[in-house]
């Protein structure tokens, strides 16, 4: 039996063809009524991941000899859907395996094929998962687990025993040791709980003074789990801490909070970005002027719509192949559908009142003295490097004090900081050293 999985506007589609009669037509064994993924099989019954009727997820079966194998009524669920959203889920031997997250952190839920739920396997609480492989031939799986400081230790878990060990640690340059990950909660404007990761040197000082770097995304399925960065290990060195707020938008608590930060809503974003930065000054980590806000592709807007609110929230920014003008921006780039899943459709005018509320082109205040602003601009990006280029003219034009606003165009490349390692190297070199004078920082020998 093949799958074959057909994407559409209204979702995928999934069917089945028999390698033994190619010549047949397909079966639809499930429609584009959203987002769907074979997972495996049980006998004859296909297993199918997906989120009709269920946001954050759920597993069916669809029994491939049915009379109308496409109908709901056909379905059978396995897996129902959880208050934990569903990452993945796989089919070991004897077991369906599923990646979830619980307060943004990741665990493994394990159930025996008929779907009864048997037990939750923890990971370590503040790492982002990834790599995790299973197999219908073994009751053994493997995973990895990176943080902002490690590239990823892999480990085994046998499903029968649960006995988990590790089978691979990465050699880096640097001490893992030395540095710590917490995780926070802070209340936004309108009192809604939103989750933070800090990183910093285990058993620092907080003085209120200490250089901070914070980074947000909030948009799509993206999750705000620390990921391997290694330029800013060398950050951590230079004594920095390091923020990841899960601003709404993101999806750190499945479809509603995403939803919560997206189209009329996304100002929610902007506003749990700026809490988070005003929670690190009252609570004593840094302050505004020792704060450098960081935003990248769909989040590149947010340190320059949060310094257009008001220019001494931050002491720098930094954003990488950004999106500025959003009142044309679904007219600038190559991802039309993200006006129905990102900013929203400028064409409607509720949707233009808001992208005009907080487009960081049409916000620069004219006289006001901005902090040291520094952009990161592709020379072939996708979604259109003119964003970078008109943001940097008008912003040098109304900037009223002499506080640098600078770019660096990383040329021949598109949505990324560099084609190569070395050129992405030099990219995030150019950050450090931008951030130290700003900072007046040392950077440590040896980067």
């Amino acid at each position: 039996m093949l799958i074959i999985n057909e994407y559409t506007s209204d979702g995928n589609r999934l069917l089945s063809v028999r390698i033994d009669d190619l010549s047949a037509p397909a079966t639809e064994i499930m429609p584009a009524t959203g987002q769907a993924a074979y997972v495996g099989m049980v006998g004859s019954m296909v297993l199918v991941r997906t989120d009709v009727g269920a946001p954050n997820v759920r597993l069916i079966g669809i029994e491939l000899n049915a009379a109308s194998p496409a109908e709901p009524d056909e379905w059978v669920e396995i897996v129902p859907e959880y208050t934990e959203p569903m990452q993945n889920i796989y089919r070991a031997k004897d077991f369906i395996v599923g990646l979830y997250r619980r307060e943004v952190k990741p665990f493994i839920r394990v159930h025996n094929l008929e779907g009864t739920l048997l037990y939750d396997e923890p990971m370590a609480e503040t790492a982002s998962a990834f790599g995790l492989t299973v197999t219908p031939r073994s009751n053994k799986i493997f995973y990895a687990l990176q943080s902002l400081f490690n590239p990823g230790t892999g480990y085994r878990l046998d499903l029968d025993t649960r006995q988990t060990d590790i089978f691979f640690k990465p050699s880096v340059n640097h001490d893992i040791d030395q540095f710590e990950t917490r995780q926070v909660f802070y209340s936004s404007a309108d009192r809604t709980r939103v989750p933070m990761f800090l990183v910093h040197r285990k058993g620092m000082e907080l003085t209120g003074e200490n250089p901070t770097f914070i980074y947000a995304f909030g948009a799509g399925s993206f999750v705000a789990n620390p990921w391997f960065q290694p330029y800013l290990v060398a950050w951590l060195e230079m004594g920095g801490i390091y923020a990841l707020p899960g601003v709404r938008g993101g999806g750190e608590y499945g479809e509603s909070w995403m939803k919560a930060g997206a189209g009329a809503n996304k100002p929610t974003t902007i506003d749990d970005y700026e809490a988070a930065i005003k929670w690190l000054a009252a609570n004593k980590y840094s302050s505004a002027d020792r704060i450098v806000g960081h935003g990248s592709s769909a989040s590149g807007f947010l340190p320059l719509a949060i310094v257009n609110r008001n220019p001494n929230l931050l002491g720098a920014v930094q954003t990488a192949f950004p999106f500025t003008d959003l009142i044309r921006y679904s007219d600038m780039h190559i991802l039309t559908n993200w006006t129905s899943s990102g900013y929203g459709d400028a064409a409607d005018p509720e949707i233009f009142d808001v992208l005009k509320s907080y487009s960081p082109y049409h916000n620069i205040v004219e006289g006001a003295c901005y902090p040291p602003t520094q952009l990161t601009i592709p020379s072939k990006d996708g979604i259109n490097s003119a964003h970078g280029y008109k943001y940097l003219a008008a912003l040098q034009h109304a900037q009223g004090c002499d506080n640098p606003i600078v770019m660096k165009v990383v040329w021949g490349v598109d949505h990324r900081w560099g084609a190569t390692t070395q050129q992405s190297i030099e990219s995030h070199a150019d950050e450090l050293n931008f951030l130290a004078k700003v900072f007046d920082l040392e950077v440590p020998s040896g980067w």
